[in-house]
C-alpha cells in the first residue's frame, strides 16, 4: 500500500464498500489536521478528500452507506474540551 497523502497520525476510518475512507487525528495540540483522503484498493491509490469544518480527537465514525457520521469531541493538550459540548456532523465522501 503507498503512503496516504495525509500527515502520520491516528485517524478515524471507516470501509465503504469500495474505499477505506482516513480522517482526523487523535492529536491532542491547537490546529489539529482537518484533511483526509480515500485508498481504493482496486487501483492501489489515494486520492485526498476535502477539507471538514470541524477538529475532533476522541470521536467515533460510521459508515451509512452513503456519508461518513462522526461524533465526538474536541479536545486539545490539556484534555480540556475546546468546543461547549459534544459535536457530530455527516462527511459525504462521493467524487
Amino acid at each position: 500500500m503507498p503512503p496516504a497523502p495525509i500527515t502520520a497520525r491516528a485517524p478515524l476510518s471507516v470501509w465503504t464498500g469500495r474505499e477505506l475512507i482516513v480522517w482526523g487525528t487523535s492529536l491532542l495540540v491547537q490546529d489539529r489536521p482537518r484533511n483526509g483522503a480515500a485508498y481504493d484498493p482496486s487501483t492501489n491509490t489515494w486520492r485526498t478528500i476535502s477539507e471538514t469544518p470541524l477538529e475532533l480527537t476522541d470521536a467515533t465514525a460510521a459508515w451509512t452507506g452513503e456519508e461518513m457520521i462522526v461524533f465526538g469531541a474536541a479536545l486539545h493538550g490539556t484534555g480540556l474540551r475546546t468546543a461547549g459540548r459534544r459535536i457530530g456532523f455527516s462527511y459525504p465522501t462521493a467524487r
